[in-house]
């Protein structure tokens, strides 16, 4: 079991690693190419991370801004709010391509790169 977990740990790491140079690759405006490494590495600037640096102070600013249900970290504001995945299907509907929204997790976008 553990040798099935670190072969898959590998193989997300090898494709985060393919991601990140495809990434820096492409002619992209740099502040584009910022915001899609801060992603891939799962660590762009959510309130919830603002929050563990002490830069927001009152809890009330956690929640997220499109469906103010849950707090606003980089899983639900990516992947699991509401809002979101519409905007993701409008997106996969004009690509003609269909998207596992359960999956949460960055190779559900393995399209993009």
């Amino acid at each position: 079991m553990l040798l099935q977990y670190e072969r898959a740990t590998m193989n997300i790491q090898t494709q985060l690693l393919e991601a990140l140079h495809k990434l820096w690759k492409n002619d992209i405006p740099s502040k584009v190419g910022i915001f899609g490494w801060r992603l891939l590495l799962m660590i762009p600037p959510t309130r919830v991370s603002l929050a563990s640096k002490g830069i927001l102070t009152n809890s009330h600013d956690l929640s997220c801004v499109f469906c103010f249900i849950d707090d606003d970290d980089c899983t639900h504001i990516f992947f699991s709010c509401t809002f979101v995945k519409q905007v993701w299907n409008r997106i996969s509907n004009w690509l003609g391509i269909q998207l596992d929204y359960e999956d949460e997790r960055l190779e559900t976008f393995a399209f993009i790169w």
